[in-house]
């Protein structure tokens, strides 16, 4: 109740030290409860501007297939004698400009593509000032690590500076394109004579892979229900830093929107999603940190499907098991020998396995 206190011939309202908390409390049981709302506001337009950012990069993967007549390779390739390490097999398969490189045209960033020198290598010294370039259409937003610019590791200061103790600010993305749903990477072969091994030249079997350009056409499994850019956070496999000890973090050295190597900007559907969620930290399950797509979006992520269309694939979507002190697959006995059937975030994930997926399955 309010007290009257009189001050000369006026009386003046005032409050009891009780209604005074009484009004404290109500005003914090009222923070409480709308704080978790702006909180899902907030996360809500971040994951639209993902939803939007995946939109964009498939209007751009469109636009490049009419002007080509084929969909980007996952990476470009290089050779340059002077550059070569020594001893190294199958130079003039040097991984080099990643697809996102391929796309800046057609996201309306034709000054960032016309800048680069494209009669060197991405990594050379006269590009750093292109690489240092953060493209927001590459970055979501909840993916904090890849705003702005981030130290790189010697390994590229080397090639961009000709100075290994020389630090790079490099600029990240947080889309990779989906390679397969195989774990194996489509390397050339010296025992082959630097040809690519079939059963790894197979397991190339997504829609922008390191082996060769895709067709609309050769997708027989469906432009609908086949993924073709997912998302890959940086900032989600910061703890796999520990278990490095004084060798580069993984910080430094993964997540760079201008390079094709895999863990760079391509990702495989072999691991389940967001599986980070569930690995402990270890040495021996580093592939499916880096190369498993991720985000940090409440329960799922964001996957940009071959029609251009964007679908929010959930993390409990059917998949096969993971041994998760091994990230591989296991099968019902806890072996991966044989291995397990797979999963419909598998089937996703190729472009011509002849599964058959309902959109309402994932």
């Amino acid at each position: 109740m309010a007290m009257k206190v009189r001050h000369g011939n006026r009386w003046e309202h005032g409050f009891t030290l009780i209604e005074a908390l009484v009004v404290v409390v109500i005003i914090g049981i009222l923070i409480a409860l709308l704080l978790p709302a702006v909180q899902a506001a907030r996360e809500a337009a971040r994951r639209a501007q993902c939803t939007n950012n995946l939109k964009q990069l498939g209007i751009a993967v469109h636009a490049y297939q009419g002007a080509a007549g084929c969909l980007p390779m996952g990476r470009s390739y290089w050779s340059d004698p002077s550059r070569q390490v020594p001893g190294l097999p199958c130079a003039s398969w040097i991984p080099d400009k990643s697809f996102l490189g391929a796309l800046l045209p057609h996201i309306e960033h034709a000054p960032l593509y016309n800048a680069i020198n494209h009669d060197l290598s991405i990594y050379a010294r006269e590009n750093r000032t292109v690489c240092s370039v953060s493209v927001n259409t590459y970055v979501c937003p909840d993916d904090t690590d890849a705003l702005g610019l981030r130290p790189g590791h010697s390994v590229y200061a080397d090639g961009f500076n000709g100075n290994s103790g020389e630090a790079m600010m490099l600029a990240s993305t947080s889309y990779c394109a989906v390679r397969g749903s195989d774990s194996w990477e489509a390397y050339p072969d010296p025992a082959l004579g630097c040809r690519i091994e079939p059963v790894r030249l197979a397991a190339a079997n997504g829609c922008i892979t390191e082996t060769a350009p895709i067709t609309p056409g050769s997708i027989t499994d469906g432009l609908s229900t086949t993924a073709m850019v997912v998302e890959r956070s940086i900032t989600a496999f910061k703890p796999q830093d520990v278990a490095r000890g004084t060798r580069p973090s993984f910080y430094s050295l993964t997540g760079w929107w201008f390079s094709g190597i895999t863990d760079d900007t391509m990702a495989t559907n072999f691991y389940p999603p967001n599986a980070f969620k569930r690995l402990p930290v270890r040495a021996t399950n580093v592939d499916a940190w880096l190369s498993g797509p991720s985000s940090l979006h409440p329960s799922g992520l964001n996957v940009l499907m071959a029609d251009g269309s964007v679908r929010f694939v959930k993390e409990s979507v059917n998949s096969w098991n993971l041994d998760l002190e091994l990230g591989i697959p296991v099968g019902p006995n806890g072996s991966p020998i044989p291995p397990p059937p797979a999963g419909i975030w598998q089937a996703l994930g190729t472009r011509n396995g002849g599964e058959v997926v309902s959109s309402d399955s994932y």
